[in-house]
């Protein structure tokens, strides 16, 4: 078989396994979109858990030794368009609308952007710049201490919980109250009906008993005054 058949089979297995996961993660966000009422935290594993074996299905097929090296293949763009191209739109399933010189370094780029190249090499030449018995001493130091957190939350999680075991008080409410309660409220349930009362007697004028006569306080005898006209000056 030649070199070109065992590309465009591998290809096409490649393709394949990749359309059925792109299958999967739509209809996941179809569900999570439209159906979310009923979509519960074990479907969401559940189709993660389809996800990733078919992620490992299509990483196995790439280290597979039946398919051919696909790093010493090399894409070169014989045509670029500026204008819209209808078929390019169909087979992209409207992600791309023009093969132009914007995307084709974008799409066909076998490096990083240039400038997270630089920063890339920036961090790579700081840490050769240092020692590597202070850093496996630093790295052992964080790891102690690292060990050592967990040490004491886990202590301190097992102290809690045995405490609040000990200490567990009684529960302060009732469901059965609370259901009498709530039906008591919208359906009168429990409620009793008290009997009507007899009717008070109005007492005629006739029976009225006379007031007894209020006696005068003795108060300050009263005052005389005068009053005098005021005198006019002329």
């Amino acid at each position: 078989m030649s070199q070109d058949r065992q590309l465009e089979l591998a290809s096409d297995a490649i393709l394949q396994r990749v359309n059925e996961m792109k299958s999967t993660l739509n209809n996941l966000i179809l569900k999570i979109e439209l159906d979310h009422d009923n979509f519960s935290f074990p479907d969401a594993l559940d189709s993660f858990g389809v996800i990733s074996g078919q992620m490992n299905a299509v990483m196995k097929l790439l280290k597979s030794e039946r398919l051919p090296l696909l790093k010493g293949v090399t894409a070169i763009p014989l045509l670029l368009n500026p204008d819209k191209d209808p078929e390019l739109l169909s087979m992209t399933e409207g992600r791309l609308e023009f093969f132009n010189h914007a995307v084709v370094p974008d799409y066909l780029r076998t490096k990083p952007d240039p400038a997270v190249e630089k920063e890339h090499e920036k961090v790579e030449f700081r840490g050769s710049q240092q020692n590597p018995d202070t850093v496996n001493k630093q790295a052992a130091n964080l790891t102690k201490m690292a060990n050592h957190i967990l040490e004491i939350i886990s202590t301190n999680t097992n102290e809690w919980e045995t405490s609040s075991e000990r200490t567990a008080q009684p529960g302060t409410s009732s469901m059965a109250e609370t259901q009498e309660l709530v039906s008591s409220v919208f359906t009168g349930k429990a409620f009793r009906v008290l009997p009507p009362s007899a009717p008070m007697q109005r007492q005629g004028p006739s029976s009225a008993s006379p007031a007894a006569p209020t006696p005068q306080a003795k108060g300050v005898g009263s005052i005389k005054t005068t009053i005098k006209p005021a005198g006019r000056n002329y």
